[in-house]
């Protein structure tokens, strides 16, 4: 097992110096069309969907995601992060640097290590440019209309997602069927490009491995059971392999301690389910920890 997990530990190394050596940045499209497209992209989001506008939750967020901006080196973007109120495990960025966690995902975290991995994780797509590399090949339909489709498969509408690995919309004006979710490759590098940032910024990145494995626990029997997350970041099975082989190796080099105070999470998280969240899980929760409280 061990020997295997070496192996892919190398072929992950071997893709990542692939792409540091031969940038697909340069088959994107243009930073200008890319800003565009985001804009068209938060449209979608407005349109269907109902954001938190909480100061206080929204501040922390954008703080985490912040703390872990200033460990990038300079972004042609400015990034933007949102909370959207629908009960699914989800998470995405848009072109141009929006990332968005659904409300059920935010609520299902325990700790600010969960939060900053899977905002790494998403800014690392970002940087990478992944969306904006795949709409660009699409080039027979409207860059503006597959920013809507692309929206439409990340958010799940209806009739947008599926619960293959790879996923296809038909689109009309085009006459073609078009693939906008992430590939294998693409997950593997943002997991090693968002761990990195995680430590530069003074997470260990145990919470991304944490988050990916609640959310693959959310898979039980059939397709309308797949977390919106797995339909549009695949390969989670290669990605937990990975992330704990990296994990392990990383402890053992750096021997570095993370220590992050949990007040703000914990305060912000509770105010969060106490005023967002569903009413007898918030119930539950709170009974959960009165029983501690006694005990202890």
């Amino acid at each position: 097992m061990k020997f295997h997990k070496k192996i892919f530990v190398i072929f992950s190394a071997l893709i990542l110096l692939a792409d540091v050596c031969f940038p697909k940045a340069a088959l994107c499209i243009s930073v200008k069309k890319e800003e565009e497209m985001g804009r068209e992209f938060m449209r979608v989001v407005l349109e269907h969907f109902e954001l938190i506008e909480d100061p206080f939750i929204v501040n922390y967020v954008n703080k985490i995601g912040n703390k872990i901006i200033l460990a990038l080196p300079p972004q042609p973007f400015n990034y933007h992060f949102y909370i959207i109120r629908e009960d699914t495990y989800n998470a995405f960025a848009s072109p141009a640097g929006n990332i968005f966690i659904n409300s059920g995902l935010f609520e299902a975290m325990e700790n600010e290590e969960e939060l900053a991995g899977i905002l790494s994780h998403e800014i690392a797509h970002v940087v990478c440019r992944h969306i904006s590399q795949r709409i660009e090949r699409q080039s027979k339909i409207g860059l503006i209309t597959l920013a809507g489709i692309a929206a439409g498969i990340f958010l799940g509408l209806e009739g947008a997602g599926t619960a293959s690995s790879a996923l296809t919309l038909g689109s009309v004006a085009a006459g073609q069927s078009i693939s906008l979710a992430y590939s294998r490759e693409d997950e593997i590098q943002a997991d090693q490009i968002g761990l990195t940032y995680l430590n530069k910024a003074g997470y260990s990145g145990s919470g991304l491995l944490t988050m990916l494995k609640k959310i693959r626990s959310k898979q039980w029997f059939g397709s309308d059971q797949i977390p919106t997350y797995l339909t549009t970041h695949p390969a989670s099975e290669d990605r937990i392999v990975y992330i704990g082989s990296w994990l392990e190796t990383s402890e053992k080099q750096s021997g570095q301690v993370f220590n992050i105070d949990p007040y703000d999470f914990q305060t912000t998280h509770m105010r969060f389910v106490s005023m967002h969240g569903e009413e007898s899980i918030v119930l539950k929760k709170f009974e959960t920890r009165i029983a501690e409280r006694i005990r202890s």
